[in-house]
């Protein structure tokens, strides 16, 4: 029995996204090509079945958050925080998880009302 042949990560995504493949997706399979699939998954946080299926157009939850975390971890894109100023959007992501944790609430607040926050997961 012959092993099935593996596709590129950026192969499958731009075969399941078609004409819409987002440049965020792009970066996301070009990194799992690089490293692994379970390498990238670990540094944004994500399974590995979850970056399957988005690579794969099968997510079935919001993929701002992802979008998000791709942006800040692959991308260096950066934001501009209420709070402390022009900021690396990882460092944001961060603040924004341990600030959810109710260190300080003033922070919080920031968070929750500036654009780059995330989602709150329900």
């Amino acid at each position: 029995m012959t092993k099935p042949v593996l596709l590129p990560a950026l192969v499958r995504a731009r075969v399941a996204w078609g004409l819409i493949l987002p440049d965020w997706v792009v970066v996301l399979a070009q990194e799992c090509d690089r490293t692994s699939q379970g390498a990238a998954a670990a540094r944004l946080g994500y399974s590995g079945t979850a970056i399957s299926q988005i690579l794969n157009a099968k997510y079935n939850a919001e993929l701002t958050a992802v979008e998000r975390a791709v942006r800040a971890v692959f991308m260096a894109v950066s934001v501009e925080c209420p709070v402390f100023g022009r900021m690396p959007s990882s460092q944001c992501l961060e603040n924004q998880k341990s600030e959810r944790t109710g260190r300080n609430a003033h922070v919080l607040a920031a968070c929750e009302s500036c654009s780059s926050s995330l989602p709150k997961r329900g």
